[in-house]
């Protein structure tokens, strides 16, 4: 299933100018509002995005 994520989402990617996938966050087993603050995916995104902004 994660790979077809992943592909899914570089298929959309790639459709977007200027558009480049500098890293990626995945959220496994969340199915419901809110699971997603319990896993290191939340922490992982806030500093891919910090390292993104400077």
């Amino acid at each position: 299933m994660r790979e077809f994520v992943l592909v899914s989402l570089r298929g959309i990617t790639c459709c977007v100018p200027n558009a480049r996938e500098i890293g990626v966050v995945l959220g496994i087993g969340t199915m419901d509002v809110g699971d997603v603050r319990e896993t290191p995916a939340m922490q992982q995104a806030y500093d891919l995005g910090a390292s993104i902004c400077g």
